[in-house]
């Protein structure tokens, strides 16, 4: 993915096309690992894929994935609240807050 996405952006650039905006959506879960995981927070298979593209993007051309996204997508619609420290009935702003804190 740290490939594609840096592909991308240095053809747009090459091609005098810097104006136009690369994304990039991922879970949640992409920012953390076995050590950073939030208390309460469950282990997904996707844990640390966000930084896996940026280690990436730091050996192939000493970029991070802020040099080459002009966005991040978050997804956290399909995980149950209690998933990831919420109650039963939903998320409170601390989950949230959480998540965003590590993007």
């Amino acid at each position: 993915m740290a490939n594609v996405l840096l592909t991308v952006r240095e053809s747009l650039d090459a091609a005098n096309m810097t104006d136009k905006k690369v994304g990039y959506t991922t879970r949640f879960n992409a920012f953390w690992n076995e050590t950073t995981r939030p208390k309460g927070f469950k282990v997904f298979a996707s844990d640390g894929e966000g930084q896996d593209i940026e280690n990436e993007l730091q050996r192939l051309a000493n970029k991070s994935l802020s040099d080459v996204v002009d966005w991040i997508n978050i997804m956290m619609y399909d995980t149950a609240p209690t998933d990831i420290g919420g109650k039963p009935t939903g998320l409170a702003l601390e989950q949230y807050l959480t998540v965003f804190d590590f993007f």
